[in-house]
């Protein structure tokens, strides 16, 4: 099974990109958190996990293995196949995902597209003592604060994907919410 490839980024595009390795071009299934630290003609590394379909072999990409491992196990929950969980995988940084799901915070997943309130519930229900971080219930709180920072900023005029990438590129500092919007104001 293939765990991992490493190649020169020949193409990327939105959902995947090209890794020429050896004598072979592969295209690998991407979310937009890894696809955004890859440049085409530089190497890369993704670790990866390898599906078998009855019309083709899929490879999905990711930057290491934390998120390698957080996307097998959302596509070991019923009703969650890869692209799914590319998705979910999508909605923020891997260790974040993992304490919204630990904390029981199910509205979080249903944001993702595709994501209903009942595949939220069961993700949370089947891995929620699957998965084992210390501060959960520190990065829940921020999920929180990040969620309302958003919603502030969104009513006042700016646009989800940009407010949302800034809200994530905050990190865990500053913890009170205005002075999140404050932050994040001047990045936006």
């Amino acid at each position: 099974m293939l765990r991992s490839v490493r190649g020169i980024v020949a193409r990327k595009a939105p959902g995947y990109c090209v890794l020429e390795t050896g004598a072979f071009g592969l295209k690998v299934s991407v979310n937009a958190r890894t696809a955004e630290k890859l440049r085409e003609g530089e190497e890369a590394k993704l670790a990866c996990s390898m599906h078998l379909k009855d019309t083709a072999v899929e490879l999905y990409g990711f930057e290491n293995e934390t998120a390698l491992s957080l996307f097998e196990m959302l596509i070991s929950v019923s009703g969650i196949g890869p692209r799914t969980a590319l998705h979910i995988m999508d909605a923020d940084a891997p260790e974040r995902i993992a304490a919204a799901i630990i904390e029981g915070k199910s509205d979080f997943l249903a944001a993702t597209p595709g994501i209903g309130k009942k595949t939220a519930a069961r993700v949370v229900m089947e891995l929620r003592d699957k998965l084992h971080l210390g501060e959960s219930s520190e990065i829940a709180k921020t999920l929180d604060v990040d969620a309302d920072v958003e919603d502030v900023l969104v009513n006042l005029g700016y646009n989800r994907r940009d407010v949302k990438r800034v809200v994530q590129s905050l990190g865990a500092a500053p913890e009170k919410l205005e002075d999140r919007i404050k932050a994040a104001l001047k990045r936006l």
